[in-house]
């Protein structure tokens, strides 16, 4: 009897390990469950490193420059686009937002359609690693000093309110991830230990550090006060819940194991988060776009993937899409891919 060739076994293997690892992410019984993601539009040519909800469209931003793309019958279509001093950070609030990165950051605002204008330009704030915005605050942090507390209810002076500093400069500790929700801010630096620290900026010129965790990922995404990040389960990959409703106390929560990926770029809407997935199997890595149900907060369960054709890093979601980058292996360029949920414009 012929035997097969060496490398269809190591596909069979890998293709085996998957589906058996996937069996740790339990998907939920009921119709709740409904996974019905599906790709209703392309927007090629456009390299985007931030995407941002605006309420009814997608802000994209890259190197300098920002688009406004709207929405119709389920397809991108550009509206407007502007030049600013920094985009690969994008943050909003209503419809004002900040865009920033190593040379600075820049305020904006937009209409549904289509009128952006620029704000104020603060290049004294440069070398950013996050950037967040929640009403008239801003938070950014900063490489070589920490996280600044900004008022921008004038977009034409933003205003300095308070520094949380970085560890120890000599280890290169600095705050890669935040997040603003009420009177709370929530940073997980870059270290050793991945520390997620929690402070009360109730009132924004004194923050208070309330308590932190020691986490595994890098990234994290807040939902109904809790955070949820990739965390390792025995040498697994896993969506760990993570209970920060007392910030001296944290609770780790359920998990939902999803090696060999990796995930990164959390976003939520709604009861729904989604994730970018990588794995390193084979000569190329491989790309899958995550959907959890996050309905019961503290034990998010798999509702469904996309596996992508191509490298994926950022993704944008809305109310009722998910707006994926795609790059292009052999060309600098990449598209910008729309799916659409289950309440969304179906085809």
């Amino acid at each position: 009897m012929s035997r097969l060739p060496r490398s269809t076994y190591l596909t069979l293997s890998l293709s085996a390990l998957i589906w058996c690892l996937s069996l740790g992410c339990e998907s939920k019984d009921d119709d709740s469950s409904t996974f019905c993601l599906s790709q209703t539009g392309t927007f090629e040519n456009i390299y985007a490193n931030s995407i941002q909800w605006d309420g009814s469209g997608f802000l994209c931003g890259a190197g300098n420059r920002l688009l406004q793309l709207g929405l119709a019958s389920g397809s991108p279509v550009l509206l407007g686009q502007l030049w600013l001093i920094d985009c690969n950070l994008l943050a909003t609030s209503g419809q004002r937002g900040v865009a920033g990165g190593y040379r600075g950051f820049q305020l904006f605002s937009w209409t549904d359609a289509g009128g952006l204008q620029e704000g104020a330009v603060m290049d004294s704030v440069a070398g950013l690693r996050a950037l967040d915005m929640e009403g008239d605050l801003v938070a950014a942090a900063l490489d070589e000093q920490g996280i600044w507390l900004l008022d921008v209810a004038d977009p034409q002076a933003p205003a300095r309110l308070a520094l949380i500093p970085n560890g120890d400069p000599s280890l290169h500790v600095w705050f890669r991830s935040l997040q603003l929700s009420g009177d709370r801010l929530y940073a997980l630096s870059q270290d050793w230990e991945q520390d997620l620290a929690v402070y009360d900026i109730s009132d924004p010129q004194s923050p208070v550090l309330l308590g932190t965790a020691d986490t595994y990922g890098g990234e994290f995404a807040l939902a109904q006060e809790r955070v949820y990040l990739l965390d390792d389960v025995d040498g697994l990959y896993a969506l760990r819940a993570l209970d920060l409703r007392d910030p001296a106390h944290p609770v780790a929560g359920g998990t939902c194991i999803t090696s060999p990926y990796s995930l990164s770029d959390f976003r939520v809407s709604g009861t729904r988060l989604y994730a970018v997935g990588r794995a390193e199997l084979g000569i190329q890595p491989r790309y899958r776009l995550y959907e959890f149900d996050i309905e019961d907060p503290d034990n998010p369960r798999l509702n469904g993937l996309v596996e992508l054709e191509r490298p994926c890093y950022t993704i944008g979601v809305g109310e009722e899409y998910v707006l994926v980058k795609q790059e292009r292996v052999d060309e600098a360029a990449a598209s910008m891919d729309l799916y659409s949920t289950c309440d969304g414009w179906q085809p």
